[in-house]
Formats: C-alpha cells, sequence, structure tokens
C-alpha cells in the first residue's frame, strides 16, 4: 500500500510540475507577444515619423520651388478654401501648387495615393482634393476615390488631373470624379472646375504681369 501511495504522490508531483511548465510556457509566450507587438509598434511609429519627415520635406522643396516662379496672374476668392494635391512628379506639381496658389487658395501637398487617404483619415479637412492618375508603385487616381468614398461622412470634391487627354465622360460618368482636368493645368481649367465643384465660388485678379 505504502508504495502505491509514493507512486500516487509522484504521479500527482509530476502532473503539477508539468502544469506549472505549461503556465510557465504560457506566460513566456505571452510576454513574448507583448515585447513583438511592443518592438512593432516602435518600428511603427518610427516608420510613421520618417515618412512624415519625408511629407514635410517634401512639401517644403515643392513650396520652395513655388516661390521662385513669378505668377503671371495673381487672384483672390470669395471663399477661403484649402487643397490637397496629390501628385509624385515634382515639375508638375510645382506647376499645380503654382497655379492654385495664384488663385489666392491654401495648398497642403502629398506624394501618393496612400498619403492621400492617410490624410483624410487621420482627420485633415479640406475643401477640394486634386489627385494626379498615376503614382509609381502606388495606388492609383480612380482606387484613391473609391477607398475615399468608403469613408464614412466623406463628402470632399474630388478632381482628377491626368495627362489623358479627351476622356472627361470615363472619369466622372464611369470613375464618378467631381470635375476632370487634362495636364497641364492652367489658371483657366483650375477655374473652370473649382467653380463646378464649389457652388458661388468667384475669383477677382489683383494682378497681371505681361511678359
Amino acid at each position: 500500500m505504502e508504495v502505491k501511495y509514493i507512486l500516487l504522490l509522484i504521479i500527482v508531483i509530476l502532473i503539477g510540475i508539468i502544469i506549472y511548465l505549461i503556465e510557465q510556457l504560457k506566460k513566456a509566450k505571452e510576454e513574448n507577444n507583448i515585447l513583438m507587438s511592443n518592438i512593432k509598434m516602435a518600428k511603427n511609429r518610427e516608420e510613421d515619423y520618417r515618412r512624415e519627415n519625408e511629407r514635410l520635406n517634401w512639401t517644403m522643396e515643392i513650396k520652395k520651388r513655388t516661390k521662385k516662379e513669378t505668377p503671371k496672374e495673381q487672384y483672390t476668392s470669395n471663399k477661403n478654401l484649402k487643397v490637397l494635391i496629390g501628385d509624385y512628379n515634382k515639375l508638375t506639381v510645382t506647376n499645380t501648387n503654382l497655379v492654385i496658389e495664384s488663385l489666392g487658395l491654401e495648398t497642403d501637398i502629398v506624394q501618393s495615393g496612400e498619403d492621400i487617404i492617410e490624410r483624410i483619415q487621420d482627420g485633415a479637412k479640406y475643401d477640394v482634393i486634386i489627385t494626379n492618375n498615376v503614382y509609381r508603385g502606388h495606388l492609383g487616381g480612380p482606387n484613391v476615390l473609391d477607398k475615399l468614398k468608403a469613408m464614412e461622412n466623406f463628402d470632399t470634391p474630388v478632381i482628377i488631373l491626368t495627362v489623358d487627354q479627351d476622356k472627361r465622360d470615363y472619369y466622372i460618368n464611369s470613375c464618378g470624379f467631381d470635375e476632370y482636368i487634362p495636364k497641364p493645368l492652367d489658371i483657366e481649367k483650375a477655374q473652370t472646375a473649382l467653380k463646378n465643384v464649389i457652388p458661388g465660388l468667384k475669383f477677382k485678379k489683383i494682378k497681371s504681369n505681361k511678359s
């Protein structure tokens, strides 16, 4: 009988040890998961910081390029509007920024469709969005529009700016953009498109430099 009790005691002890080891493994796994999660969060914060720095540097560069240009015409508008411009090409985005600022409007600039989506998701408010049609290695204009429209309460007018000529019907009726502008953007095209998406918008010329 004593042998049976001893064996039973040994079995109970072994079971207790196994349960303890299992609990320790679970605890170690949970701690490891927390550690990995913290590492991932730190990497994401680092990546967000890096991307935000790139965005700021990009915007500053385009603003500097714009200041070096001398617009032939400058206007004021009867509404204080903020326009988000999405374009990866420094030459064309500089021209777009120059034209929009020449109309007396405030601008913000991003390099990709994903950046446009992130700005809106982060709560940034714009009166108009002007997006390029193609972004190298990123979402195209129509895909960006679909994702924007899928957001709750999104109602900002979105204008497509593209090298595609004579495609107004496709981009507005098939894709669903609010306005279509074939590149290159100029004052007349910008005024027409903006007036079409912002009711009651008017512009007044305040400067004209003839070259």
